[in-house]
């Protein structure tokens, strides 16, 4: 290996280091109704797809993506969802409040309302969000997050829908290109829970969504994660707060598998949306790399939520640019 490849090892094994354990955070809404969303890069940029037989379902390759992201470290929960709709639904025409929500308490009247987090319930993921209630939330985000902020527009035109998707299926096709933050593809939620870099040493899908077991039949597995209904609290819910499983993706995202199963932006066809990662109501094979589910658009359940992904910081691009440099420079004194 010669000197110059030797740096660009070295150059890029500091840049997937960072991309592995980096969070980013950004803070959103004012005022008593600001939350803050914490996010890991996902590098490696053009990953090989997982080639499965077992996800013949849904087409028998995934995971493969050309470039580097961000996606939600955890799945969006109880107190961000609140910050939104005490700014984007004091009058709610669009049915961002579920009565059903566990954790959130609507009162008022419309064009008043006021949304309270019960006691202890902030840190649950959200459930019972639609397709279309992930979309508001991303698009209020994109355009600042405040009570004046657009939920129509920003990263998906929605103008008022509430149930049917007539855009086409093809991944990033329906996202504004200029967007910040947007609903994950499943191709992206494939790779930043499922694809390993260093897995072998050479890189690979683990079965599982924690990069330390594989799947099926491994009870050690189940245990990394909220599944089978574990931890059913004193109301009978079986969600747990996020992170409370204290095993990360090898990108260090958390709760990819179990919880809640997670809405992903590729529609499948007509009116269908693909979700990935099975929920804490679902066996631990519902979790595994190979398993997918689809639900209407307009869905909404106890055992449904998402999570949030955008583009990535400059730093770690700044970061492939200074060392790229230096080995320019580097040849340079060398010719």
């Amino acid at each position: 290996m010669n000197k110059i490849s030797k740096i660009l090892l070295v150059v890029t094994s500091i840049i997937t280091h960072t991309a592995l354990t980096q969070t980013i955070t950004e803070t959103f809404g004012s005022g008593a109704n600001q939350f803050s969303i914490d996010f890991v890069t996902i590098g490696n940029p053009n990953n090989p797809n997982d080639y499965d037989v077992r996800n013949s379902g849904f087409g028998p390759s995934h995971g493969s993506v050309p470039y580097t992201y961000n996606m939600g470290k955890y799945e969006v929960t109880v107190s961000q969802y609140a910050g939104f709709l005490n700014s984007a639904a004091k009058a709610d025409p669009f049915g961002l409040y579920n009565q059903n929500m566990y954790g959130v308490i609507r009162s008022g009247n419309s064009g008043d309302y006021i949304y309270q987090v019960s006691q202890g319930l902030g840190n649950r993921p959200i459930a019972y969000t639609s397709w279309f209630d992930a979309a508001r939330f991303v698009n209020w985000l994109n355009n600042g997050g405040l009570s004046t902020s657009s939920t129509e527009n920003g990263v998906y035109e929605l103008n008022g829908m509430t149930t049917g998707v007539p855009w086409t299926s093809t991944p990033n096709s329906t996202r504004n290109t200029a967007a910040k933050f947007f609903i994950p593809t499943y191709e992206e939620i494939y790779k930043s829970g499922w694809y390993d870099p260093n897995k072998d040493g050479v890189g690979g899908y683990w079965d599982g969504p924690t990069g330390r077991a594989e799947y099926p039949g491994r009870p050690a597995e189940a245990a990394m994660i909220n599944v089978w209904s574990q931890h059913p609290d004193s109301n009978g819910n079986m969600t747990t707060d996020v992170g409370a499983f204290p095993f990360s993706s090898a990108y260090g995202t958390y709760d990819q598998g179990g919880n809640v199963w997670e809405i992903t932006e590729y529609v499948n066809g007509g009116n269908d949306i693909w979700v990935k990662g099975g929920s804490a109501w679902d066996t631990e094979l519902a979790a595994s790399k190979y398993y997918q589910g689809h639900n209407p658009s307009q869905e909404e359940s106890g055992a449904l939520g998402f999570r949030v992904a955008g583009v990535p910081e400059p730093s770690a691009l700044s970061l492939l640019a200074i060392g790229l440099g230096v080995v320019l420079r580097r040849r340079r004194r060398t010719v």
